[in-house]
């Protein structure tokens, strides 16, 4: 690996390709040998690392003092008001310890949050009828048994859940918000998330035989039942408990590539006393819409969807932010640059040369070239 030169002038064509002396030879030593260096000087990486190191501890530490994570529910025409400001954290909880108390929460920590609209969007996937039976089972795994599609038609799978919001910053400033899954919506020390949604339905619930007795002139709603979807529910003088499906309504991007509104819908399950852990499907139930089980005529009067929001609050982000951009400014020069280290010696009119590189962009034959030139 060692190249040699027949000149005499080897220093000065070392400094004028940009190389300088890092180290030589005690004088008196023969040979002599020196060592010269081009690119940036190694201690500048050395500093990014070491500051995006401490900046990153200092942000860990921040974080586990003041950092706290909560969650708001939103309904329309509801609006409700969220602090930055919270006990559970670590800081006060080490306040508490050396027997201190903390400082009252503020007004600027305040944000008032109104819920403008929430939506929800779905894919058209296949919904597909496996069979109950093991052997039925066993043949579809070895081929002798296709897989068919449902007869019950296609399946909801949810593409988007959205929020549209107004939030009044401490200022009095309204600000627009649109935020949904994997986009949360930023503004000053406040960060929102989607998180999910809840649903609340409101029953009319009546036995059927007195339906049946006044026909369409029965004019007595029944029992007025205020629930929410998937928590069971109890019907007076009616043994076991009733529970209520995810409400499927939104927009339907169609396989087709068209769209369309969903006619809301909602399944009605019976959940046995002696059985918990069993369900009987009822059937489907819509606004205006009625169902007949369990000797009970069941109406769906009223729905209302409120968006699950998570709201946190990290002082450490930012030092982290900065301490991974010193870091990976750090590898990415350290990665793409160029460095050449070139020891030397001479002897008689010989000059020998080993050359060491370091860096994708470096180019251990431009730097022989330009030597030889």
């Amino acid at each position: 690996n060692t190249i040699t030169f027949t000149a005499d002038d080897i220093e000065a064509r070392l400094r004028r390709i940009g190389f300088r002396l890092k180290a030589g030879s005690p004088s008196g030593v023969d040979p002599g040998v020196k060592v010269y260096e081009k690119g940036l000087q190694y201690w500048w990486l050395s500093w990014c690392y070491h500051v995006g190191i401490i900046l990153a501890i200092s942000g860990f530490f921040m974080t586990s003092l003041f950092a706290f994570e909560k969650s708001v529910l939103l309904y329309p025409g509801k609006p409700q008001t969220i602090s930055l400001y919270s006990e559970d954290t670590g800081w006060h909880a080490f306040l508490k310890s050396t027997g201190r108390e903390s400082s009252p929460a503020q007004k600027h920590d305040e944000y008032e949050l109104t819920l403008q609209e929430f939506s929800t969007e779905f894919y058209q996937g296949l919904r597909l009828d496996y069979p109950e039976e093991k052997m039925e089972r066993l043949a579809l795994g070895l081929g002798v048994k296709k897989l068919e599609p449902s007869k019950k038609g296609f399946s909801y799978r949810p593409k988007m859940w959205r929020t549209r919001l107004d939030v009044k910053g401490p200022d009095g400033e309204v600000l627009h918000a649109v935020l949904w899954v994997n986009k949360p919506f930023r503004t000053g020390s406040l960060t929102l998330y989607q998180m999910g949604y809840e649903q609340k339905v409101k029953l009319s619930v009546r036995p059927l035989s007195a339906a049946r007795t006044f026909g369409s002139s029965y004019d007595v709603r029944g029992e007025i039942i205020n629930t929410e979807t998937g928590v069971p529910f109890q019907v007076k003088n009616v043994s076991g408990k009733f529970v209520l499906g995810t409400l499927t309504l939104g927009t339907l991007f169609k396989r087709d590539g068209t769209t369309e509104e969903i006619t809301p819908v909602t399944t009605l399950s019976y959940i046995p006393g002696d059985g918990p852990s069993e369900r009987e499907d009822l059937g489907e139930l819509g606004p205006g819409g009625r169902l007949h089980a369990k000797d009970l005529l069941f109406e769906l009067r009223d729905y209302t969807e409120g968006s699950y929001l998570s709201y946190r609050k990290d002082p450490g982000v930012w030092l982290v932010g900065i301490a991974c951009l010193f870091v990976f400014m750090g590898l990415f020069v350290r990665s793409l640059g160029a460095w050449y280290r070139i020891q030397y010696a001479v002897e008689n009119k010989n000059v020998y040369i080993l050359i060491s590189t370091r860096g994708i962009l470096a180019d251990k034959d431009r730097i022989i070239r330009k030597l030889r030139r």
